[in-house]
């Protein structure tokens, strides 16, 4: 077990020395990124980190489905709105709202689609990627998003309600930050029952599902997650690159290993009806 982890720490802080200079640089240079030097750091040790975290959940059999697709799909989960609760019952209104009056154009997804109806299809997306393998994933602490993977995936099963999924919940609960009460409200709809602290949120989920209901939903296609030779092989190729080009060899290295880039999601959506 020492000598496992000693290699994914290795591997990990190799990478680090070798393109820490570059850190700041590393997503700027994309046209279709504006974030700030200081994010961009952030997002690039929280790659590194994530790939240790990777690594060791491979060798102990715990980690399911790819981290680099986890990631993208929880993108799509608006937890920063469902985190407490007056958020939540101000974007479930608009969601409720919203999915009334464009209910015409809603059904028409995905052969037509309305910007504003983003967040329906998003939860569209989320409905048909939910598995006990990505509620499983999401609240791993190894995934190194915290509390937000717990909210995001109560959300999930508030959306997609499963006894599949509580067991995890309920492990999972203490660990939510000040956010037990959504992890309650997934529970009571896995259990079907009405919750007593926030019955009018779980009324305004249990209308989006309904307004959803029947409308095609995208199935996901998850790759399973990288072994740990992945990751060296990673380190070794991006420490020749940097000896080679320096720090934009690096970068072009881990670009191309898309670490630094969610390999996209495939999504397969049922044939059309025929009229």
């Amino acid at each position: 077990m020492a000598s496992h982890i000693f290699r994914c720490l290795r591997c990990v802080f190799l990478c680090r020395r070798t393109v820490s200079c570059c850190a700041a640089s590393w997503q700027c240079s994309s046209s279709s990124n504006t974030q700030s030097p200081s994010c961009c750091r952030r997002s690039f040790w929280h790659v590194l980190r994530a790939g240790f975290a990777v690594s060791c959940r491979n060798w102990l059999g715990f980690m399911h489905l790819d981290i680099d697709q986890v990631l993208e799909l929880f993108q799509r989960i608006p937890y920063f709105k469902v985190m407490g609760a007056a958020g939540a019952q101000r974007y479930l209104t608009k969601l409720v709202r919203d999915g009334e009056e464009l209910a015409h154009m809603l059904r028409s997804f995905p052969a037509v689609l309305y910007l504003p109806l983003d967040d329906h299809y998003a939860c569209l997306v989320c409905q048909g990627a939910t598995t006990e393998e990505l509620i499983e994933d999401l609240c791993d602490p190894m995934l190194g998003i915290g509390w937000r993977g717990i909210v995001g995936a109560s959300w999930l099963v508030a959306l997609t309600p499963d006894s599949a999924f509580k067991k995890t919940l309920l492990d999972s609960r203490p660990r939510a930050s000040k956010n037990e009460w959504l992890v309650d409200i997934a529970i009571n709809e896995v259990d079907g029952v009405t919750s007593d602290s926030h019955p009018e949120i779980q009324r305004l989920i249990r209308q989006v599902r309904a307004s959803l209901a029947g409308i095609p939903r995208p199935t996901r296609a998850f790759l399973p997650a990288k072994p740990i030779s992945y990751f060296e092989t990673l380190q070794a190729d991006v420490a020749t690159a940097y000896g080679a080009g320096g720090a934009k060899a690096a970068i072009a290295e881990i670009e191309k290993s898309k670490v630094g880039g969610a390999r996209g999601l495939t999504y397969v959506f049922p044939p059309a009806e025929t009229a």
